[in-house]
This record gives structure tokens, C-alpha cells and sequence, in this order.
């Protein structure tokens, strides 16, 4: 399996989270010279005891997050935690599609954005629905964070 995008990873852990049950997500994207850190935070039940041993369901993604680099997973009060690293040639990918991807899912009343690059840090609580109305507003959000930032959008 070849090369794990950064948006990848978190549109996948992303759904994840928001699959089992979560309602809020807060996630990090931060880009360096050594690669990619990326981290979700959720509101969910938390993560089965199998998913934390590594055993992870056909389908849910966590499988190919891991061919891509390295991913940490913990049950943390009130949620669950999903850590992810990425190799520095790892390419960025659609960040600003994965986020409007998060932002139109049926069950997330809130999504916040915390992006770190060369340049700086950018966040924002992200507006969420159904609708393109709000994917396109998420997207605009997110392609104005990247720049400022100075991480190339895709």
C-alpha cells in the first residue's frame, strides 16, 4: 500500500470516531520538516478493547492509516483519542475536502480545526450541517487556514 495523505487520515479517523457515536470532533493537523502529526479527539464512546489491541474492522480505514505511518489509539474521559504520524514525504492531500466532508456528516453538531505549519498556527470551530452550502464555507475556512499557515493546499 502506498503513501497515506494527510487528508486521508483524518477524513478516515474522522468518520471513524463519528461512526461509533461521537458528536464532536476536535482535530489537529500540523506539518514540520519530520512530517505529519495528527491527532482527533472525540466525544464518542470511546474505542473497542480489540481496536486498541490492533485488531482492526475490514472497512474502517485503520488499517491503511496505519500502512501510512504510525497510529496510537486511547480511550480517554469522555471520548477517545486517535494519534497519528505520517512520514515527511507523506503528501497533504484535500485537507479542505476532508474537513467539509466532517462538517456535512449527519451526526457532528460541532467540528474544531487546529492547523500548524511554517508559518503559524490557525483554528476554528467549523460550520457544520447538511448542504453543500456549509461544505463550501468549511472548505473556504479551511484553504484560507492553510495559507496563512503556509502548508500548500493539495
Amino acid at each position: 500500500m502506498g503513501a497515506v495523505s494527510a487528508a486521508r487520515t483524518v477524513l478516515e479517523l474522522g468518520q471513524n470516531a463519528l461512526a461509533a457515536g461521537a458528536g464532536a470532533l476536535a482535530v489537529r493537523v500540523a506539518h514540520t520538516g519530520a512530517g505529519w502529526q495528527l491527532a482527533v479527539l472525540d466525544d464518542g464512546p470511546g474505542i473497542p478493547a480489540a481496536v486498541l489491541a490492533g485488531a482492526y474492522p475490514a472497512g474502517h480505514g485503520l488499517a491503511l492509516v496505519q500502512a501510512g505511518g504510525r497510529l496510537a489509539l486511547q480511550n480517554v474521559p469522555g471520548g477517545a483519542l486517535a494519534l497519528a504520524a505520517l512520514p515527511a514525504g507523506a503528501p497533504a492531500g484535500d485537507l479542505a475536502g476532508a474537513a467539509a466532508a466532517l462538517c456535512q456528516h449527519e451526526s457532528a453538531p460541532a467540528v474544531a480545526l487546529w492547523i500548524t505549519g511554517p508559518r503559524g498556527e490557525w483554528r476554528m470551530a467549523l460550520p457544520v450541517g447538511p448542504g453543500a452550502g456549509q461544505a463550501c464555507a468549511a472548505r473556504d475556512a479551511v484553504r484560507r487556514g492553510l495559507e496563512q499557515t503556509g502548508i500548500p493546499p493539495q
